[in-house]
């Protein structure tokens, strides 16, 4: 293998690293986020929490569906990684 390829091959997998642990940090920040916000609310306003959320930060089944796709994009990233990995182990 020439020194080209190889920094041409190390640069790709560079990239790849970057925009694999950005999605993680998006991706976990935004679970966090919505999680932590329910979590407050139910905790300051009590019973009537559901409508109080929605007045100050809208539908709560749109924040439950963005925390399912956050997860979901998290787990098909690690699986998409863990077949990448196997692949490239020799043997």
């Amino acid at each position: 293998m020439n020194v080209l390829r190889f920094i041409r091959l190390l640069r790709a997998t560079l990239v790849m690293a970057v925009f694999v642990l950005a999605a993680y940090i998006v991706g976990g920040q935004v679970i966090w986020t919505e999680i932590s916000r329910e979590a407050a609310c139910r905790a300051e306003w009590g019973k009537g929490w559901e409508s109080e959320y929605e007045k100050q930060f809208g539908s709560l089944t749109d924040a439950r569906v963005k925390i399912a796709l956050c997860a979901l994009a998290l787990f098909a990233t690690f699986c998409l990684l863990m077949k990448l990995a196997r692949e490239l182990r020799p043997g």
